[in-house]
This record gives C-alpha cells, structure tokens and sequence, in this order.
C-alpha cells in the first residue's frame, strides 16, 4: 500500500506575519484526508497577544 493511500494530517497555521521569531499564531486549521471516510477539518482561533499588522491580513481573510 503506498503513502498516497492512507490517511494524511496537512496543518496551516495562520499568523501576524512572516519572520518566526516575532511572529505569533492568530489561527490553525488542521484538515485530515483519506480513510475512504469524510474528510475532516478543525479551525481555532488564537489570541496572539499582539496587534495583527495590516499587511498581513490578505483577501481571504477579509471576506471570511
């Protein structure tokens, strides 16, 4: 049974910008694929402890 076939976890987090020493988690999304079941999804919000820069908000974002 190769890889392809079985169950796969793909993460996304979402954050205030893009150096990984300053920046801090707004979001997460964890979606799961594979099983022959329904694919799954989960989304949590994070209060980053800081002011989310305008810059770092893009479309998608917005309009969600």
């Amino acid at each position: 049974m190769g890889w392809h076939r079985e169950p796969l976890v793909g993460s996304d987090p979402e954050t205030t910008g893009t150096d990984p020493c300053e920046a801090r988690t707004v979001a997460g999304t964890v979606s799961e694929v594979g099983d022959g079941g329904r694919p799954g999804r989960r989304e949590r919000p994070a209060g980053p402890g800081a002011p989310i820069p305008a810059d770092a908000v893009h479309a998608g974002a917005a309009a969600a």
